[in-house]
């Protein structure tokens, strides 16, 4: 019997991807899908770039091959995508603005705020993680009993009331067991300055992404890497993202 021979390697397995589908959504959601395989190797990504194809930019593990294609490429759509991801560096912003045509002086101006909104931002969150965020000279509370007592002296909210964080709640949010305390709150304004934590246990992550109040969701979602998926999912649905927390939820890492 004879056997039929082995059939050739095909030497562009992805450039299937790129050509002609059923319809133009399809093969739109196919190259979206195809951005975010992290198995797409480099070659495949900077393809998409030049197809139109950004929203993969998101991504906090993209090749620095592509993050330096997309700080030079001519296309608005990747230099705008790439500016909001946030993944940028001292440096690189740089680079992008000395890239920007001078013939183009209005995009260059407004890269150049965003370049100042992202430092800033970037000092906020070193501040943070230094331990220097909390903008009172006392002390926070330190015991489960002084928790109790300051949260008691919160005045209620309005639901639609603009929220920050309050203070003494941000500089406890590295204590887990005082962050499980205070998320149990009936108190909207501490249960909403508890969501802005960068980091909460599972259990308390668990418990805000279920809170009735909506600010709650969403401050979870912009500031805490914790997030659940399904709560992401949820918020994505009702919130496309903020000049304060760009690209959240979509470049979350959950």
């Amino acid at each position: 019997m004879k056997t039929s021979p082995a059939e050739e390697p095909n030497p562009d397995p992805w450039g299937r991807f790129f050509r002609q589908c059923p319809t133009t959504r399809l093969s739109r959601a196919w190259l979206e899908g195809l951005g975010f395989n992290r198995a797409a190797p480099r070659h495949v990504l900077l393809r998409l770039l030049d197809a139109g194809v950004v929203s993969f930019l998101f991504r906090s593990d993209l090749p620095p091959v592509v993050v330096e294609a997309a700080i030079v490429h001519p296309d608005r759509r990747v230099l705008g995508t790439i500016v909001e991801s946030r993944i940028l560096t001292a440096e690189q912003w740089d680079r992008l603005l000395s890239c920007v045509s001078v013939s183009d002086p209005g995009l260059r101006e407004q890269l150049a705020v965003d370049a100042q909104h992202h430092a800033a931002a970037r000092a906020h969150r070193e501040r943070k993680a230094a331990g220097l965020a909390a903008r009172t000279g006392s002390p926070p509370p330190t015991t489960s009993a002084e928790i109790a007592a300051m949260a008691a002296n919160v005045p209620e909210i309005d639901p639609g009331h603009v929220t920050h964080a309050l203070d003494w709640v941000e500089a406890l949010h590295g204590d887990g067991d005082a962050m499980r305390q205070l998320a149990a709150s009936t108190n909207l304004w501490i249960r909403r300055s508890v969501a802005r934590a960068p980091r909460l246990p599972e259990d308390v992550a668990d418990r805000l992404a279920r809170d009735e109040d909506r600010i709650v969701r969403l401050f979870l979602a912009e500031s805490c890497d914790d997030a659940p998926a399904q709560m992401l999912l949820e918020v994505w649905t009702w919130w496309t993202g903020s000049l304060s927390f760009p690209g959240r939820p979509r470049n979350h890492p959950n």
